[in-house]
């Protein structure tokens, strides 16, 4: 796929399931509800969404989106970890050129040259100003208020954002079909994790399209048998009514 459509799956080494999984839910996005994998567009048919995809260069996702869905299948947890330790690592083991008369430690902590009284001396000659202690606090804890509100609103609005994409499918595939199964059916799945779910789900629903058809199939084997039955009858007994 990635030679024919250029399909590009990212960041393979960190993927929390296996490779197989995560082509069938894209292939239950494109082929079941016919979305863009980049971009969520819908088509009204499988070969329109392929064009578009084609088209656009749409043959991949992004994961470091905030609604990405596909973030589920990834886990980065350690490798980023590490990284961040050995930045850390790195930045503190290194010792930073102040200025030309004095060194930057790592702690953060600067050694001068100069005399300490003359280092010291701005600190002495700046000019203070008096102030009660009651406004500080005030001001402090409106802040601290503001900024939860704010936090508050700016995590609901990307909790809605981020399911207004996930309900259209979650709710189709999961809720649905976890409602049709039988409770031995949804109680061997409830110890799996999500991605997994997914996959067997998707799994199911392919089966059982599949089953359909072929039923579709042999109905109207029978129908057309029936049908060319009944024509021969009336073919044959027609000339003994006109006789009679």
């Amino acid at each position: 796929m990635q030679k024919s459509h250029g399909l590009f799956i990212p960041h393979q080494q960190h993927l929390a399931v296996d490779l197989e999984t995560l082509i069938r839910y894209l292939h239950l996005v494109i082929f079941g509800y016919r979305e863009c994998i980049q971009c969520g567009t819908e088509r009204a048919t499988v070969q329109a969404v392929q064009q578009h995809m084609l088209g656009k260069g749409h043959c991949r996702f992004d994961i470091l989106e905030e609604d990405s869905e596909f973030a589920d299948f990834y886990d980065f947890g350690d490798s980023v970890e590490s990284d961040i330790d050995e930045e850390t690592t790195a930045n503190q083991n290194q010792s930073l050129p102040a200025d030309e008369d004095s060194i930057r430690l790592p702690s953060g902590k600067t050694i001068s040259k100069k005399p300490s009284a003359q280092a010291e001396q701005p600190l002495f000659t700046r000019p203070h100003r008096r102030t009660t202690s009651t406004f500080p606090s005030q001001i402090e804890y409106s802040v601290v208020e503001y900024d939860e509100e704010e936090n508050k609103e700016a995590t609901d609005t990307s909790d809605s954002r981020a399911l207004s994409r996930r309900e259209k499918r979650e709710k189709a595939m999961i809720t649905y079909q976890l409602a049709n199964m039988t409770a031995n059916d949804r109680s061997s799945l409830m110890h799996l994790p999500a991605s997994q779910q997914r996959a067997m789900l998707a799994a199911q629903h392919r089966h059982a399209d599949k089953i359909q058809k072929v039923e579709r199939r042999r109905q109207t084997r029978i129908e057309r048998k029936g049908n060319k039955n009944l024509y021969a009858y009336w073919n044959t007994e027609t000339p003994v009514y006109q006789c009679g």
